[in-house]
C-alpha cells in the first residue's frame, strides 16, 4: 500500500528553492540607472507655498546635486486702515539631491524668506527646512512639491505656530 506524501514535507524543498532564488536575485548587479542631469541648468517658474504670501516667481539653478532657489513675491491687499498694503518678499533656499532617477529627484533643503510690508504691519522673517521631490515630464519642464517645517519672526513675536508647511511649483529648464 502506497502512502501519500505529507504536505508539509513538500513545502520545505519549495521554500528552500524560493529562498535561493531570492538570494541570487538580490546578489545580481542592478541595471545602471540614468539619473536626470540637472548640472548647470537654470529653471524659471513659479512657487506656491502654504502661506500664499511666500508664493511668487522662482528661479532654480543646479550645480550637480547642489541647487539654489530664489523666490520673489509681490502682494497688494487691503490694509486695516483702509489703505492698500504692499507686501514684498524674497526667499533663498539651498537644495541637495539625495536621490536621482531618470525622471524624479528627491531633495532636502533649507532657507530663509523675508517680507517687508509697506503701509502696514506684518514684516517677518521665516526659516524653513524641507523635504521634496521634483518630477521631470520632459527635459525642459518639471513640477515639484515639498513638505517641511517653518518658524520665524514677525513684528511682535517669534512665530512657532506656523509649524508644518507645504509647497509646490513648476519650472521650465534651459
Amino acid at each position: 500500500m502506497r502512502t501519500q506524501p505529507r504536505a508539509h514535507a513538500l513545502r520545505l524543498p519549495a521554500l528552500l528553492a524560493l529562498a535561493a532564488l531570492i538570494t541570487l536575485g538580490a546578489l545580481a548587479p542592478a541595471p545602471a540607472a540614468r539619473a536626470k542631469d540637472v548640472n548647470a541648468r537654470l529653471g524659471l517658474g513659479g512657487a506656491i507655498e502654504s502661506d500664499f504670501r511666500d508664493s511668487g516667481l522662482s528661479f532654480k539653478y543646479w550645480l550637480s546635486n547642489v541647487g539654489f532657489e530664489t523666490i520673489f513675491s509681490l502682494g497688494i491687499h487691503d490694509g486695516t486702515d483702509g489703505d492698500l498694503d504692499y507686501d514684498i518678499g524674497f526667499g533663498l533656499r539651498g537644495l541637495y539631491n539625495l536621490s536621482r532617477t531618470d525622471s524624479t529627484n528627491l531633495f532636502v533643503g533649507g532657507g530663509v524668506l523675508l517680507h517687508q510690508v509697506i503701509n502696514g504691519p506684518g514684516d517677518r522673517q521665516v526659516i524653513e527646512v524641507l523635504l521634496g521631490m521634483e518630477h521631470f515630464f520632459t527635459d525642459y519642464f518639471a513640477i515639484s512639491g515639498h513638505l517641511g517645517f517653518r518658524f520665524g519672526l514677525s513684528d511682535t513675536s517669534i512665530d512657532f505656530a506656523r509649524g508644518a508647511a507645504w509647497g509646490g511649483g513648476f519650472h521650465f529648464y534651459f
